[in-house]
């Protein structure tokens, strides 16, 4: 897709036409996607991921360039444009190879060449799409880590609790590992505090910035899911009645919205973003509960039922979770449930 075809670009934007006070967001929730909403930024203008950064998730070629530029180890590896270039590559790296399109994914187009004499044969039929491949050794062969270790270990904690999750991110320090793959953002902290790397569920983008380089995003940050809540009751819920809360009389009423989430596991960071919004295009004062523990423990089930208490109280028809509630809110209020959850 990269390459800002008109096609491509007409397929995916439809008529281009937008009305005045319309907000073009483009967002993507996965590597494929990702191509396309970068393209459709640069052509449109909007805000956001545009082509040369997106390059670097999905373009094999941009992804070694700037490993290699880093310092990073990654096989030897050519682009697929200079015929010379090619030539010294194949003098100097043994076989076999593996020729790969740049930007599909898994391994979707992949020649494996086997020996020299198919290698130009197997360039020259991919005819004027040879620039959109690149040439690389087969990395570790027989599976060689030159001297090198790599071990996964799976840390479980065993509930919800802030000190049952620390606890298993001090167990994973203390078998040495480098990272941890999407951790908790309690783990996550741990982690920053270790000095170790971590994949973190959405936080705000200050959060990451403020523990860089150890806490990443591999999905969109808390921030843009804080706007993308705005933006969905705003559009879809606001002024409006509570259709489907658990009683006749909420669902008479205009929607008042509340929000239930953590105050301690960095959850509550957008809450401000989301309330100042809400109530900017019309919402209203939004109701806030926090709370300190996991709904999975008898004391998280006694702060749920608290909040809606409080939340009835104050007349609140449409709660939006942003933590993970399991225990039962006899169905009173309606559930933005699908707006985001933590």
């Amino acid at each position: 897709m990269f390459g800002g075809d008109a096609d491509g670009v007409m397929s995916a934007g439809g008529s281009g036409r937008v009305s005045d006070g319309c907000r073009a967001e483009l967002l993507h929730g996965d590597d494929l996607v990702g191509e396309t909403a970068a393209l459709l930024r640069e052509h449109l203008r909007v805000p956001g991921m545009g082509e040369t950064t997106a390059r670097y998730f999905r373009d094999k070629l941009a992804m070694r360039v700037r490993a290699r530029n880093q310092g990073i180890l990654v096989p030897d590896f050519v682009a697929v444009v200079n015929d010379d270039a090619i030539n010294r590559f194949a003098d100097n790296v043994a076989l076999p190879w593996m020729l790969k399109p740049r930007s599909n994914a898994a391994a979707i187009g992949i020649h494996r060449i086997e020996k020299r004499d198919d290698l130009w044969p197997t360039i020259d039929g991919l005819g004027d799409q040879r620039s959109f491949y690149v040439l690389e050794q087969y990395f570790n062969l027989n599976f060689q880590f030159y001297g090198r270790q790599l071990k996964f270990f799976c840390v479980q904690p065993e509930g919800g609790s802030i000190a049952q999750e620390q606890a298993a991110a001090a167990l994973a320090d203390s078998y040495g590992v480098y990272g941890a793959m999407f951790a908790s953002t309690v783990g996550c902290a741990e982690y920053t505090r270790m000095k170790m790397v971590s994949i973190c569920e959405g936080l705000q983008d200050g959060q990451y910035a403020e523990a860089s380089p150890y806490k990443w995003a591999s999905f969109e940050t808390e921030t843009m899911q804080d706007e993308m809540v705005v933006e969905y009751v705003c559009k879809k819920l606001a002024g409006k009645k509570a259709d489907y809360a658990g009683s006749p009389d909420l669902q008479s009423r205009q929607r008042k919205f509340g929000i239930i989430t953590y105050d301690n596991r960095d959850f509550g960071g957008g809450v401000p973003l989301i309330t100042k919004g809400i109530k900017a295009c019309g919402g209203g004062d939004v109701k806030v509960v926090f709370a300190t523990v996991g709904t999975d423990t008898a004391e998280g089930s006694a702060q749920l039922a608290s909040a809606a208490t409080q939340f009835q109280q104050d007349h609140v028809t449409t709660v939006i979770p942003l933590m993970d509630v399991i225990a039962d809110f006899a169905a009173y209020p309606e559930w933005a449930k699908g707006v985001k959850q933590g």
